[in-house]
């Protein structure tokens, strides 16, 4: 596993560790509008955060291909949707 694919790795777990942390009280549909909210506020953030940092990474090491770092933010991102769908 490579540097860069630790430091996305773990942006991702935070998000995930988060998600987990939200006690969702409420039952019903109340229950589910506050676990997709939750979702969409988290899908919103998580790709900026982990470009963000991918870009940071790619220019302190002077790396101009982006195709394999491009394939970890895809991958992370549908790892969290995956994850938070159960």
């Amino acid at each position: 596993m490579t540097e860069i694919e630790s430091k996305l790795i773990a942006i991702t777990e935070s998000y995930k560790s988060k998600f987990t942390d939200k006690h969702f009280n409420k039952n019903g549909l109340s229950g589910i509008a506050e676990k997709f909210n939750l979702l969409a506020e988290s899908i919103k953030k998580l790709p900026d955060e982990l470009i963000e940092t991918a870009n940071k990474y790619l220019k302190d090491n002077d790396i101009e291909d982006t195709s394999d770092v491009e394939e970890i933010i895809k991958t992370q991102i549908l790892d969290f949707v995956e994850f938070a769908k159960k």
